[in-house]
């Protein structure tokens, strides 16, 4: 991936905001903690917060799962941007990231690498791993998480 990262609100020539996500609603899982179900050309995204108490600080595991009814090899977040993003172990779809300052974030269950960014910036980036689902219909599925650290 290349490209700029693109912007997440788009004006029109009148300077009226358009944005690409729609909300889709909330859900609460067995323990009460939200679901938020957003969509964006034609991909919709749950993403589930879990808070972890940690020794040595707080963390954040943010749980997605990402279905689409194309196959798509162009689907990427942005899981952080900094001055600095370097690698801290592991290895495949399993690995940790340094921001510096203690600040870390594990990804889980999908590639991710860092890019330069604008402006001398670092961009950490996760390929969502979408998989054939196809049970009652053509669907395209991907899981992953990233925990935060700080």
């Amino acid at each position: 991936r290349t490209s700029e990262w693109p912007d997440i609100i788009e004006r029109d020539r009148a300077g009226r905001t358009s944005e690409r996500w729609s909300m889709k609603g909330v859900s609460r899982d067995e323990d009460r903690r939200p679901m938020f179900h957003v969509e964006t050309d034609g991909v919709q995204v749950s993403e589930r917060l879990i808070p972890k108490l940690a020794s040595g600080g707080t963390r954040l595991i943010r749980r997605f799962v990402v279905r689409t009814d194309k196959g798509r090899g162009d689907l990427y977040m942005r899981a952080a941007s900094d001055l600095s993003i370097t690698p801290a172990g592991g290895e495949g779809r399993t690995r940790r990231w340094d921001l510096g300052e203690g600040r870390s974030i594990d990804v889980r269950g999908a590639d991710s690498f860092v890019r330069d960014g604008p402006d001398g910036m670092q961009e950490l980036l996760v390929k969502i791993p979408l998989l054939f689902r196809g049970q009652d219909d053509a669907v395209f599925e991907g899981t992953f998480e990233v925990e935060m650290n700080w």
